[in-house]
């Protein structure tokens, strides 16, 4: 399996999870990577401007304890 169908399915079990607890967060998760998908679409995005990115929708938080 590639990396990519990896974090696919990775995603879309956790967004699942999200969902069943809060719909309105979920929403808002998938409107944050519809962007993130579109921006890194749009040009060729280096991992330390991904992290940026990242770092930038989740306030710092990247998910990592």
């Amino acid at each position: 399996m590639t990396i990519q169908k990896q974090l696919a399915a990775e995603y879309g079990e956790a967004m699942q999870a999200v969902r069943e607890h809060d719909n309105h967060l979920a929403q808002t998760i998938s409107l944050y990577v519809s962007a993130l998908r579109t921006e890194c679409a749009s040009r060729r995005v280096e991992a330390s401007e991904l992290h940026a990115l990242l770092n930038g929708v989740t306030g710092g938080h990247d998910g990592h304890a």
